[in-house]
């Protein structure tokens, strides 16, 4: 997966958790559908599902400031699992450590009789 769509997923991610953790008590799911229209600055659109022609933009420094967070948060954790994963990849393809060559030597073997 490359950069570009790691972080479309990522900031999707932070979007929909927003919309649970925010409005989920004010406009439940059942009764209200809430999309984005735009992030910067942030606006967002709440219909009404049994009436149509009823919606809401909402936009706020306080929502702006708590979806912030809530992306910084989730690339945070995105990028330390990240770093774990680089990390565990340079120690296990280190043929010196003394850990990992019981198992590389198993690997060579069964290369070597199939």
């Amino acid at each position: 997966m490359s950069r570009l769509n790691r972080s479309k997923k990522l900031n999707e991610l932070a979007l929909n958790k927003f919309i649970s953790l925010y409005f989920d008590d004010k406009y439940p799911n059942n009764e209200y559908i809430i999309t984005i229209i735009s992030q910067n600055p942030l606006r967002l659109k709440i219909n009404n599902i049994k009436n149509k022609c009823n919606w809401i933009l909402y936009s706020a420094s306080v929502t702006n400031n708590l979806l912030n967070d809530i992306k910084v948060k989730i690339f945070r954790e995105h990028l330390a699992s990240y770093k774990i994963q680089q990390w565990w990849k340079t120690i296990f393809y280190n043929p010196n450590n003394r850990f990992i060559e019981p198992f590389l030597i198993k690997n060579i073997n069964n290369l070597i009789n199939n």
